[in-house]
């Protein structure tokens, strides 16, 4: 008679062997080797201890348990490439404070957070995020050495102090508005096109030189004392608001706006910003400035500083002209049959064709 040896997969690899050899060698008949049956794999859950988050992703289907429980499953989180919680209503409750669980959503390109209660979020996980949007949180600190693909961060209205973005190589849209900032390096960053550190309390600024690609830049309302900018892409810059009393943007040969309230500057060379369309330079304590070279320019405002002589008589294009509260400034050189659709000035200040004495 025929010996029958069955032989059956087994995770058991070393049982399953042992059993076949007995099997083969005792001289009995008819052996059958019963299959050792594997375990289902069991799934995979997410911890979710914030209730208002899980909420939300059950609303938007992303939970699909449907039950506010805690966790979620694996499987679900990976489904996700863009999340949008942001939170439009009045009712502090119903904000997200707690984050845990993101970590799950490795495939996350695109996240938005703005207006809700956060005071730390961890994103090490989140490798793919490209776009990261957590406007008006109550965040003191963020890591984000781990995001290298993001071109897109909005983390204006929080609490930071500082922030290290010199991992985010691929950044082109860095907001950091209204935040406690007092220095920042972008040396890092040469893909920046917009940067804004609007509100803060800056004092110093490093890297620009390696902002190749910038054109929009805003550091109004900070603790800024000069500025020295050399980045021929630039085209709009807004500097007021600091303490500046030294601001040179001969290198910009593109601008066409810059915006300079509020400083302490005494001069501006502005010859090599031949494009500039839109000039707002009041409230410093400039004592001359030459436009010859600005034949673009539409709108100039250098309204209280301490000019005593002015010559628009080349600014053909001009339609918003402020120059009150100059004391010294009683004439104002214009060409024949100029016309400004608007002008500011002083009882004691007039546009001549003529000769300014």
């Amino acid at each position: 008679m025929i010996k029958t040896c069955i032989p059956q997969k087994s995770l058991l690899f070393t049982l399953f062997l042992f059993v076949f050899l007995f099997s083969c060698d005792t001289g009995q008949d008819n052996i059958i080797v019963t299959p050792i049956e594997e375990e289902p794999d069991k799934p995979f859950f997410i911890n979710l201890p914030d209730p208002v988050f899980e909420a939300e992703l059950i609303a938007r289907g992303i939970d699909t348990d449907g039950e506010v429980n805690q966790k979620m499953l694996e499987e679900d989180a990976l489904n996700v490439t863009y999340l949008d919680l942001f939170y439009s209503g009045s009712d502090p409750d119903e904000k997200i404070t707690d984050l845990t669980g993101i970590e799950g959503f490795t495939n996350l390109k695109e996240l938005i957070v703005g207006n809700n209660a956060l005071t730390a979020i961890s994103l090490n996980e989140n490798t793919a995020l490209e776009k990261l949007y957590l406007n008006s949180n109550q965040l003191s600190a963020i890591e984000l050495s781990n995001n290298p693909a993001l071109t897109y961060l909005s983390i204006g209205r929080n609490e930071l102090q500082g922030i290290d973005v010199s991992a985010n190589v691929n950044l082109q849209y860095l907001n950091l508005e209204a935040n406690s900032i007092k220095s920042l390096d972008v040396s890092n960053n040469p893909k920046l096109v917009e940067l804004s550190v609007l509100v803060n309390e800056l004092s110093s600024i490093t890297g620009l030189e390696q902002t190749t690609s910038l054109k929009k830049l805003n550091l109004g309302w900070n603790d800024l004392e000069s500025l020295t900018l050399n980045i021929s892409s630039l085209e709009w810059i807004n500097i007021e608001q600091n303490l500046l009393t030294n601001l040179n943007v001969n290198g910009c040969t593109s601008l066409t706006s810059l915006i300079a309230t509020n400083n302490s500057l005494k001069q501006l060379d502005l010859h090599s910003n031949v494009s500039l369309q839109y000039l707002k330079v009041s409230a410093n304590e400039i004592e001359q400035v030459d436009l010859s070279k600005n034949l673009a320019l539409e709108l100039f405002w250098i309204s209280n500083n301490h000019l005593a002589k002015l010559d628009i008589s080349k600014l053909s294009k001009l339609y918003d002209l402020s120059i009150f509260g100059n004391a010294d400034l009683s004439c104002i050189k214009t060409l024949d049959d100029q016309t400004i659709a608007t002008v500011r000035k002083g009882d004691h200040q007039e546009l001549s064709a003529g000769v300014c004495e």
